[in-house]
């Protein structure tokens, strides 16, 4: 990944960090790294995210059939809950 510098595209890595103490490892070969909560065990070391510059975490936001409320969006900054786990609970069927 270290010739892809030559670029001015940012490079993301994705399945080369699965873990906190993976990030440490590719730091100067890429300009980010993608959190994939299944994969990084978890929010545990997903919290990261407040120390980054870019984070892109409403996925579930976007959703217009979400079964699920959990993570919310208030002002472009996410609101967390207080249950445990993601916080996520099934939306009643009407």
């Amino acid at each position: 990944m270290r010739w892809s510098r030559a670029t001015r595209l940012p490079i993301i890595a994705d399945e080369a960090c699965q873990r906190l103490e993976d990030a440490e490892k590719l730091q100067g070969v890429y300009d980010g790294i993608n959190i994939k909560l299944m994969k990084c065990t978890g929010l545990a070391e997903a919290q990261i995210s407040p120390l980054v510059d870019y984070a892109d975490l409403d996925g579930n936001v976007l959703l217009s059939n979400d079964n699920f409320k959990g993570v919310g969006l208030s002002d472009g900054r996410l609101v967390l809950n207080d249950l445990p786990g993601i916080g996520a609970v099934p939306v009643p069927v009407e």
